[in-house]
């Protein structure tokens, strides 16, 4: 072995590394899925009370609430045992697992919507009655822009026939 060797790998042994336990991520005094429970009726009990400007009950008082309490769920009735939640931890894992307020109060991104199969879903998108462009923006005998009705346009059987389907559904309101 080389001295050079010798001096990389006394280097690389004394570089501090990162260290991790092997139950990082996961609660230790409670079980997963009890504190993920309690993380959801605690998030639910924080967006329940909050009003207009945002304010809401804080972790602690909700963790009070639920301990000294409990709370009715459709499961049945949900009571921690006095001292087992602790606040920073309950902020930690509803932060961690998605409970936090910016989170819920996200909303969802917009999907496009496709169908699986052709002619499964169709989708009309017309005017109800005739185009006729503002006076003097289509001046110069230039025609309305494609896809618009123009003046003394007849629309096809079957669009009058929705048009009609839709007014008489209309009237009978």
């Amino acid at each position: 072995m080389s001295e050079t060797t010798l001096y990389r790998a006394l280097r690389e042994r004394a570089r501090p590394r990162v260290l991790h336990r092997a139950d990082q991520g996961s609660p230790r005094v409670v079980p997963t899925d009890e504190m993920q429970r309690y993380c959801e009726v605690i998030a639910a009990i924080k967006l329940h009370t909050s009003n207009k400007q945002g304010r809401h009950l804080s972790t602690a008082e909700a963790i009070r609430v639920l301990e000294a309490f409990g709370i009715e769920t459709p499961d049945g009735h949900i009571r921690a045992p006095q001292g087992l939640l602790k606040k920073p931890t309950v902020n930690r894992y509803l932060k961690h697992w998605g409970y936090d307020r910016a989170t819920l109060l996200r909303p969802p991104p917009a999907v496009r919507f496709q169908a699986d199969y052709s002619n499964e879903c169709w989708h009309f998108d017309f005017p109800i009655g005739g185009f006729s462009p503002p006076e003097g923006r289509l001046a110069g005998g230039f025609s309305p822009p494609e896809g618009r009705l123009a003046r003394g346009f007849k629309p096809p059987a079957f669009s009058r026939f929705l048009f009609q389907s839709a007014v008489k559904s209309a009237e009978s309101f």
